[in-house]
């Protein structure tokens, strides 16, 4: 809204509506002269001059008087009032100049608005008079042609009242002559005996003779003159046999088939070839691999480079070197795996279901899976190590040294011990059926001394164990192993006999001591917690 400056002014503020709903008008507000605040020009907030009161007018809305004090500056002017229980309430306004706001708002019968022109050729005073206007635009229009006469008919140098150069004049009849003249030393020159620029550019584009002038004249001798020959040298010319440019190929075998003794001029390439290779005196093929092959390995083990595969290689060689001494040293037949597993062939010939583990667990499985502890050996022999007097190891050292020509195996108290521990709670009819199974299979792997030989071999090397909350993954498996030793398992086998993964076996191929971690080559699903598993 503007305001006129040095003009009181009543003005209607609002609307004040309840601070606490926004809704609700406040119409009982008291709004003292304090309670309104000025800002000109984005000044401090002041309480404005006038005295009066606000008057209350109509849905939260108050009469604010300003005097002329409150508007003696031109410009914005913010007026801010905050009461108590009520939002607060601003107004912005521009306070104008009073012409300016005379100029605008004051009521003119003719409908113009006030201007104001400062008199021409004079800084000193300002005007309103029309006539001083007309006055001016009369007298420059008599000197300049401009109240509606034509202008002055052209006229050589300045006679013609034109405006003038800098130089001082602006004499057109001589650029007319100069320009009459260049055209005619163009006609004379460029163009001799040539009627158009279309016969130079067909020269020049065509393969053909469209003017035997024009082709005259870009041969003509002296400064310039030249063989030009259209059916070479044309556009077109040139575009026909851009097929016949050489590809590639075709250059590097002329640069390579080019005889070298043309080209051993000091300081081209052809020299260089000649001096620092022609001159390299050579070896036989089977002296250069010898020499390659007696070069000392340490000097050439850079990252990326074949010497250090080899280096990398013969330091594995040694690892395992190191642990297949460490196996021929402990195992039967030296460690031979094809001994071992001729060896194991033969037991498995004498087995029910031909000695295959898979099957052997399964009918374990059948059985285990009505036993407490999920009929999980580890667990029921910890039972029986705890609750009784059996010493296990000493049995399966015992079960080692067994003799079938000499000793007897008393499957039966075994098998009672068991039948006991895997409920926990002998059951009569249950358990007979258990330890009729149970002592069919002891039966038939104690039936031959080579049956012997495989339990004795499972006994001594087979590891159990079980998944646990951890890494779980295809990969990477947490267990509850004891072993604290990193790599332990690498190369052997782990075969799962419960969960999604029973039946499953692969190669271990990283161990953590720290947290009995297993890193294997990827199988078909993730392990579940608790899934047991044997390493053999």
């Amino acid at each position: 809204m503007d305001l006129k400056a040095n003009t009181a002014v009543d003005v209607l503020i609002g609307p004040f509506v309840d601070s606490t709903d926004g809704n609700t008008t406040e119409d009982a507000l008291t709004i003292s002269q304090a309670d309104v605040k000025l800002s000109k020009n984005g000044q401090s907030l002041a309480q404005k001059n006038d005295a009066t009161a606000c008057a209350f007018d109509d849905d939260g809305y108050y009469n604010c008087e300003l005097d002329a004090t409150d508007l003696n500056t031109e410009g914005s002017l913010a007026l801010i009032v905050h009461e108590s229980g009520a939002l607060p309430v601003r107004h912005e306004y521009n306070v104008l100049s009073e012409a300016a706001w005379d100029s605008m708002y004051a009521a003119k019968d003719d409908g113009f608005m006030d201007v104001n022109i400062k008199t021409i050729g004079r800084a000193d005073t300002q005007e309103t008079e029309a006539t001083n206007l007309e006055a001016a635009a009369a007298a420059y229009s008599a000197t300049r042609g401009l109240s509606g006469t034509a202008l002055p008919a052209f006229a050589a140098d300045a006679g013609g009242g034109l405006p003038i150069s800098i130089a001082g004049s602006l004499d057109l009849d001589a650029m007319d002559a100069n320009v009459t003249t260049l055209l005619g030393r163009i006609s004379a020159t460029l163009f001799n005996g040539i009627t158009s620029l279309r016969q130079w550019l067909g020269c020049l584009a065509h393969n053909n003779a469209d003017n035997a002038t024009a082709l005259s004249e870009i041969n003509a001798s002296g400064s310039g003159g030249g063989g030009y020959d259209q059916s070479a040298h044309s556009q077109e010319a040139i575009g026909d046999n851009v097929s016949n440019i050489p590809t590639e190929s075709v250059i590097a075998d002329s640069v390579w088939d080019e005889a070298q003794s043309g080209h051993t001029t000091a300081g081209t390439f052809g020299k260089y070839l000649d001096t620092e290779v022609s001159g390299v005196g050579g070896g036989s093929a089977a002296s250069i691999a010898d020499a390659v092959w007696d070069e000392a390995l340490s000097g050439h083990t850079g990252a990326g480079s074949a010497g250090k595969s080899l280096a990398d290689t013969e330091a594995d060689a040694t690892l395992i070197v190191a642990d297949t001494d460490e196996l021929q040293t402990d195992w039967t037949n030296a460690g031979r795996l094809d001994t071992l597993l001729d060896a194991c062939k033969t037991i498995a010939d004498d087995w029910t279901n031909g000695g295959r583990l898979d099957l052997i667990l399964d009918a374990i499985k059948v059985i285990s899976d009505d036993w407490t502890n999920g009929g999980r050996l580890d667990l029921i022999l910890d039972i029986i190590a705890a609750d009784t007097t059996t010493d296990i190891p000493t049995l399966i050292a015992a079960l080692k040294d067994f003799d079938p020509a000499a000793d007897t195996v008393a499957h039966v108290t075994l098998c009672d011990t068991i039948t006991t521990y895997t409920g926990n709670t002998k059951q009569t009819a249950d358990n007979d059926t258990r330890l009729t199974a149970i002592q069919a299979i002891t039966d038939a792997m104690g039936a031959t001394a080579a049956a012997n030989f495989a339990l004795a071999l499972g006994a001594s090397g087979v590891v159990t164990g079980a998944a646990v909350t951890g890494t779980l993954s295809t990969t990477v498996m947490t267990t509850d192993l004891s072993e604290t030793t990193d790599d332990h398992y690498i190369g052997r086998i782990i075969v799962w006999t419960s969960g999604d993964l029973a039946g499953q076996a692969t190669d271990i191929t990283d161990y953590s001591g720290t947290n009995g971690t297993c890193t294997f080559t990827a199988v078909t699903e993730a392990p579940s917690n608790t899934d047991a598993f044997i390493i053999v």
